[in-house]
């Protein structure tokens, strides 16, 4: 027999005014709908039962993709297809467009959206480790009209708990433009290459300098800890050294210490720090390959 809905009441909010208005009257059993992919299988098949659901994607100019002077403004609303096959992105912010291009299906797609994906709070989340990678920030909107910006290392306190756990709302991400030498690149590793979640998932930007040496180098985590995590002792490592198959192998350990992952059904913790090791490297000597740097398919 298939798993019914938890009865809820449901609203639809006209703006982020009156949205907030809504969820700080109900309170915690208040929960924004977007493209409602994870929150819908919570309801059905993980015990979930919010009062009300409000639905966001009523609210008009959320959901758009704008270059402007200080970077890319994503709209909170804009759905993973729209990211994955937006031109601006896939020039510019590869890695972002890469990892969005791998969550779910192509229906999901469609209908999850990128404030959703961070707004979870999944230590899994696609999207996260390219944009700690990309050095983004989140738009938050707070009850009585404050609009605050959140650095995005900061913006994710612990598994399902985010900035937006509490009454407030994700209005977009600003991701600065990248250096012109800054190459990035996303791989996700999962049972299956489409459809499931990442059971480790790697984003890495790198710059490089004449002789093969690295100018800068970021590295950035997800599914291996409990939240999202730059792996800043490697970025360390790797600044002005020499990158060869043997130093990008160093990195990948020195990446692994930065997690603290579980094992679960998916995979165990010391499966998750070896794949740590094997996906940055990999990732570091892709980003190195002149004719094959930040363009490699994420998978």
């Amino acid at each position: 027999m298939r798993n019914r809905l938890p009865r809820f009441s449901y609203a639809e909010a006209c703006s982020v005014e009156d949205a907030l208005a809504l969820l700080n009257e109900v309170g915690p059993g208040a929960k924004p709908l977007a493209g409602g992919t994870d929150l819908l299988v919570a309801m059905r098949m993980k015990g979930a039962k919010p009062d009300t659901l409000i639905n966001l994607k009523t609210i008009p100019g959320l959901d758009s993709i704008e270059a402007r002077a200080d970077g890319l403004h994503i709209g909170a609303l804009t759905t993973m297809q729209a990211v994955a096959e937006c031109p601006e992105v896939a020039r510019g912010y590869t890695c972002l467009a890469q990892a969005a291009g791998v969550v779910g299906s192509w229906q999901v797609r469609n209908r999850a959206t990128i404030g959703g994906n961070l707004c979870n709070g999944a230590p899994s989340a696609e999207t996260a480790p390219p944009l700690l990678v990309l050095g983004a920030h989140a738009v938050v909107a707070e009850p009585g009209g404050a609009r605050r910006t959140v650095d995005l290392e900061r913006f994710f306190h612990g598994p399902g708990v985010t900035e937006c756990s509490a009454g407030k709302l994700l209005l977009e991400i600003v991701v600065p433009k990248p250096a012109d030498d800054m190459r990035t690149i996303y791989i996700k590793h999962s049972p299956r290459k489409a459809m499931d979640i990442a059971v480790v998932g790697v984003a890495a930007g790198l710059a490089m300098q004449e002789g093969g040496r690295v100018r800068e180098a970021r590295l950035a985590l997800g599914a291996v800890a409990p939240t999202p995590v730059r792996a800043r002792e490697a970025e360390a490592y790797l600044a002005g050294r020499v990158l060869t198959p043997e130093s990008a192998r160093e990195a990948g350990k020195l990446a692994a210490r930065s997690a603290r992952p579980i094992s679960d059904v998916r995979a165990s913790a010391e499966y998750r720090l070896e794949m740590i090791e094997v996906l940055v490297a990999r990732a570091l000597m892709a980003l190195a390959a002149p004719e094959r740097g930040g363009q490699q398919c994420a998978g």
